[in-house]
């Protein structure tokens, strides 16, 4: 489906809907979109560390890392265009020439939230809250229009299977 050239109507339907939220919303999506940065890898690292949770901050870099590098090779094998202002029928708020899926951020942010969820046992509360940082981060990309949205879906496939990789492995090297 990535494939796909143009995008499907329904993914250019969804991605309008992202892109015309109310612009009130930009500011803080933008902020929340930080969560899928790269530099958000060793921020989580450093807080768990502080917190005494060295073993999830190993895995929350395995997973980062992991997500990221997998995201980097998947848009050499897929090569898929990112939204025009012409395919989306709006103009851009950002414009990135490099290939679109899978989503990066989408990849680190869902492998962070994976990591802590899996890795600190949350409940379903504070386990929601993880999620939604992470949904805020794909909403984000395809709301500045740097993004389809089966970029960042994606994208999360490769962070939350990078996330319980991660978490799996640090387990049993940890017994």
């Amino acid at each position: 489906m990535a494939l796909r050239r143009p995008p499907a109507g329904w993914e250019r339907a969804a991605a309008r809907a992202a892109y015309d939220l109310p612009s009130a919303f930009t500011g803080a999506l933008e902020v929340g979109m930080q969560a899928g940065s790269r530099a958000a890898i060793p921020v989580v690292a450093v807080v768990l560390v502080l917190l005494r949770r060295v073993r999830v901050a190993v895995a929350a870099l395995v997973a980062g890392w992991l997500a990221w590098a997998a995201a980097v090779v998947g848009k050499d094998l897929v090569d898929r265009a990112r939204p025009t202002g012409a395919l989306l029928g709006r103009s851009l708020r950002e414009v990135v020439e490099a290939s679109g899926y899978p989503s990066s951020h989408a990849a680190i942010s869902a492998a962070l939230a994976t990591v802590l969820v899996l890795g600190l046992r949350l409940r379903p509360l504070p386990a929601a809250v993880v999620a939604a940082v992470a949904v805020v981060t794909a909403v984000a990309r395809v709301h500045l229009g740097v993004h389809w949205p089966l970029d960042v879906a994606g994208g999360a496939a490769i962070g939350v299977a990078s996330g319980a990789l991660a978490v799996a492995l640090v387990e049993r090297v940890g017994r």
